[in-house]
C-alpha cells in the first residue's frame, strides 16, 4: 500500500496547484494506494482547540480563523469520503484564491451540494466534537512526519517501509517521486509532458 499525503495551506496558490497535480498522478499509480490531503493550522488556532474544543464563526474575520473554518469543512466532507473531501476543499480553494470570493456558508453549501455531499449530514459534521478530534489528529500526525511544519508531500511506502518527504519543490521537481510507482508507458507521457501541462 502506498500512502501520499499533502500537508499543505489551504489559502496557497502553489498548494491548489500541488493538489490538482496529485489528484491526476494518483490516477496513473498502478498499485494500490490513498491519497489524503491534511490542511495545517498554525500553532495559536491550534493551541486555541487543545484548550477548549473550539469551532470558529460561520464567517472568519482573520486568515488563521479561515483556515480553521476550512479544515472545518474539510474534515465534516471526509465523513463521506475523501474523494468528495478533496472535491469540497479545491473547489473552496479555487473560489477563494482564483475566483476571489468571499467564504460564507452558502459558498461551502453550494460547493457540497455541488460535489455531492448531504447537507444536513455535512452542516452537522463542520461542527461536530469528532470533526474537531479529527483534526488535532491530523495536526499530531503532520508533527509526526514533518521536523519542521510546512506545506510538504509525503509517500509513504508500506512495502519498502519508506517514507519519503518533499519540501520547498514545484510540481515538476514532484514527478520523479511518483514514476517508481507509475507503469512504464505512462511515466514515458507524463515525464514528456510535465512541463507543459503541470507548470
Amino acid at each position: 500500500m502506498l500512502s501520499i499525503y499533502h500537508f499543505d495551506t489551504p489559502l496557497s496558490d502553489n498548494c491548489l496547484i500541488t493538489e490538482q497535480y496529485l489528484q491526476k498522478i494518483s490516477q496513473q499509480i498502478h498499485r494500490s494506494h490513498h491519497l489524503f490531503f491534511v490542511p495545517l493550522i498554525n500553532e495559536p488556532i491550534l493551541q486555541m482547540i487543545k484548550d477548549d474544543n473550539s469551532t470558529c464563526a460561520d464567517e472568519p474575520t482573520d486568515k488563521a480563523s479561515l483556515v480553521y473554518r476550512l479544515t472545518l469543512d474539510f474534515k465534516a466532507a471526509q465523513i463521506e469520503g475523501n474523494k468528495k473531501a478533496r472535491a469540497l476543499l479545491i473547489n473552496l480553494q479555487e473560489a477563494l484564491t482564483i475566483g476571489h470570493q468571499k467564504y460564507s456558508r452558502n459558498l461551502v453549501i453550494n460547493i457540497a451540494k455541488k460535489v455531492g455531499i448531504n447537507i444536513t449530514d455535512f452542516l452537522y459534521n463542520r461542527n461536530s466534537k469528532e470533526t474537531i478530534q479529527a483534526i488535532l489528529e491530523d495536526q499530531q500526525l503532520a508533527h509526526g512526519m514533518m521536523p519542521k511544519i510546512q506545506a510538504t508531500v509525503a509517500i509513504d511506502d508500506a512495502v519498502d517501509l519508506k517514507t519519503q518527504i518533499l519540501t520547498d519543490f514545484s510540481v515538476n521537481d514532484l514527478l520523479p517521486a511518483f514514476l517508481p510507482h507509475i507503469s512504464d508507458d505512462d511515466a514515458s507521457e507524463k515525464s514528456a509532458e510535465a512541463s507543459v501541462n503541470l507548470a
